[in-house]
């Protein structure tokens, strides 16, 4: 082996060193950060919610799911404490150990990185993600990001992660209603603490029902869909070149100054790329154009285009160069 090549092994030695002790060392904090949004609320309130979700969702170090969460979301307290070992090792280099988006490794500026607001991009409803989406985002990471495929992760490790992000978003959903709603109220009851919870919980008990089912199957390949696809990208109802340019390359007027939910400035993406970072199945494609992509400027056109117009615009897509 030459000195230079020797060195280079030595060099990524040393990097991987540094990243498995930078892992290490993140500590679990005994309680959770005080949220941006309660600032404006007396000490008093503040400390009335932290004591309600920790009466619920205990500390940070000893999570426990109490019966504010459904027994059919399948989640128990044993189970979050596993999917949160493997979420610090696998997970929190980027989104932190608390799933808020606090990573310290990598300034991942791209993706859904604070679990805690509940708002996850790419997923087949167009809102909630299914346990699918989630495990294929995890297995096959999302091009053109910094968010790498972990496919060597065991089905039962996966499910894990899985159920450990249901929980921080449950929670952190939960935790800004309880906010909002003390500025509102003034103090929380029983009563309200439940009913706020059942309403965060549901759409995850629900998420099968709400998956995006095109009308009709995908039509075969012509030159007319591909026409149509094309006139519809250019035309006032779809407006997709405002954003993404008359070439499907980006540029568009409409898509500068733009901001997605975590305050990060957004690009319309260079659709000639081909790899899309929800998908580049049909299905994915269709799903982008019907649900949109959550907390991004990219509406949900299901309510303005037919399915044979959203499967004509996913031809035309693929075929952009």
């Amino acid at each position: 082996m030459s000195l230079k090549r020797l060195s280079l092994v030595r060099e990524m030695g040393l990097l991987w060193i540094i990243f498995v002790f930078a892992v290490a060392c993140q500590s679990i904090p005994d309680r959770y950060p005080v949220r941006a949004e309660s600032k404006s609320l007396a000490e008093a309130q503040q400390v009335a919610i932290r004591d309600e979700l920790v009466k619920h969702f205990g500390s940070p170090k000893s999570p426990i799911v109490s019966s504010l969460i459904p027994p059919s979301l399948g989640l128990d307290s044993k189970g979050v404490l596993a999917g949160q070992v493997l979420f610090k090792t696998h997970c929190a280099k980027c989104h932190g150990v608390l799933g808020d988006g606090d990573g310290r490794w990598l300034d991942a500026r791209r993706g859904p990185r604070d679990f805690t607001r509940g708002v996850f991009k790419f997923t087949s409803t167009g809102g909630t993600p299914t346990k699918l989406d989630l495990e294929r985002t995890i297995r096959q990471g999302i091009p053109q990001t910094r968010m790498n495929e972990f496919s060597e992760l065991s089905d039962s490790e996966i499910s894990a992660l899985i159920n450990y992000v249901k929980f921080i978003a449950i929670r952190g959903v939960l935790e800004l209603r309880l906010i909002a709603l003390m500025g509102e109220e003034g103090e929380l009851t029983d009563e309200l603490v439940k009913e706020e919870a059942a309403l965060v919980s549901k759409p995850w008990e629900s998420v099968e029902e709400t998956v995006i089912v095109p009308e009709l199957e995908e039509p075969a390949p012509s030159q007319k869909l591909l026409a149509e696809g094309r006139a519809l990208f250019q035309s006032d109802r779809a407006k997709c070149y405002d954003c993404h340019g008359a070439d499907g390359k980006g540029g568009g007027a409409g898509g500068e100054n733009l901001k997605d939910n975590w305050d990060n400035d957004v690009e319309p993406a260079d659709l000639t790329l081909k790899d899309y970072r929800g998908g580049k199945r049909s299905i994915d494609i269709y799903y982008r154009i019907a649900g949109g992509i959550p907390g991004t400027p990219m509406p949900a056109m299901r309510k303005v285009l037919s399915a044979k117009e959203i499967w004509a615009l996913s031809q035309y897509l693929k075929s952009l160069e």
